[in-house]
């Protein structure tokens, strides 16, 4: 767990209390939590790194903990929490190559990966805790089976069981599970916490950079973070060199630029779907720079711009096309990142995407 100054970067570790923004959501969760009205199903949805992680973990604590969850709380529920060593909490996450949540391990039998019977876990009371709480992320990956074995779970779940779906994509989760969970909803934090949030999180990091990399987060700490690590003030040099020759030399470079946009995807984590889409965020700054700069002025617009440091071959690459087909773009690139999880090859994405991208520019 990192930390300094009192930052907390490990989502196991955090309460309400030390979870910045989402004053709302914290607010609804806790007085449910105190009012003995939680619902036995949640869906906490948002875009990618707006903090569901941190908040499922922080609800957990707050079920159970008998202090209520104070921040840096040492009671054996928070410890072990914080630890991921409770008997009590479950977080299911994919494994397999293609990203989704299966049905193995639910119904007992010879289909049980791994001796990973997790079906053993709704089925027996808590060993520890008053409740137990069982969380699926990127729920929206569930495949049907998976999907109609939870609604039936949802539908007549054991008294002590809650059962938290943390999602990116709210629609994609099936309609009839979305009725029977109650949403809370995370939005991107304000321009003021989100500043808050990368100061505590890297107070040492210059403020330039910092604040492109608060530009490019989106309001979204988790991907602030993300890309820190990720070193993306220099991959966003990358999209922006690969940008460039797209631009210069046109559809004879694509095979070229779709790699090089590629090698910043490519990671040993079992995620991958995460650090495309990181990629994908990238180009879409980009590609709304482009935008922007048709719109603002140039002092406002070098406020907002993330690729500032490049402003010159932005500009030029803006000048090549018209508003309506940079929206059209922009749209193109939200396409990709919603199918990105049902893409194994990453490499012909970006191909095809730079093929529609290509085709939205006209020489002026």
């Amino acid at each position: 767990m990192k930390q300094e100054s009192g930052f907390i970067s490990d989502p196991k570790a955090h309460s309400m209390d030390t979870i910045i923004g989402h004053a709302g959501a914290k607010r609804y969760l806790s007085n449910a939590v105190a009012l003995q009205r939680l619902p036995h199903a949640l869906i906490i949805h948002g875009p990618a790194g707006i903090g569901k992680t941190s908040l499922a973990y922080a609800l957990a604590k707050l079920i159970n903990c008998p202090a209520g969850a104070p921040p840096h709380c040492s009671c054996t529920v928070c410890r072990k929490l914080r630890n991921g060593t409770s008997m009590d909490f479950l977080f299911i996450e994919p494994k397999t190559p293609s990203g989704q949540l299966t049905l193995s391990g639910w119904k007992p039998g010879k289909d049980d990966p791994d001796g990973l019977q997790y079906y053993r876990f709704v089925d027996t009371a808590p060993l520890e805790n008053r409740r137990k709480v069982l969380v699926f992320r990127h729920a929206e990956r569930m495949n049907a089976s998976l999907a109609n074995y939870l609604l039936k779970l949802i539908e007549e779940p054991p008294s002590y069981l809650v059962i938290v779906l943390l999602v990116s994509r709210y629609a994609d989760v099936l309609p009839t599970v979305r009725s029977r969970c109650a949403p809370v909803a995370l939005l991107p934090l304000p321009k003021e916490e989100m500043e808050q949030f990368a100061f505590l999180a890297s107070p040492n990091l210059d403020p330039n950079l910092r604040q492109t990399l608060v530009l490019l987060s989106e309001g979204r700490p988790g991907r602030y973070l993300a890309m820190q690590e990720e070193e993306s003030h220099t991959q966003h040099h990358t999209v922006a060199e690969a940008m460039k020759l797209f631009h210069q030399h046109g559809f004879i470079s694509l095979f070229r630029v779709a790699h090089l946009l590629a090698t910043l995807s490519a990671s040993d984590a079992t995620d991958s779907v995460d650090r495309f889409r990181s990629t994908l965020d990238l180009l879409l700054a980009w590609v709304r720079d482009a935008a922007l700069h048709q719109v603002m002025d140039k002092d406002l617009f070098m406020q907002h711009c993330v690729y500032r440091d490049v402003a010159e071959d932005l500009q030029s690459f803006s000048a090549s096309s018209d508003l309506e087909s940079l929206i059209k773009a922009s749209r193109f690139i939200c396409e990709a990142y919603d199918y990105a999880p049902r893409m194994t090859d990453r490499t012909y994405v970006l191909e095809l995407l730079l093929t529609r991208l290509g085709r939205t520019m006209r020489a002026r």
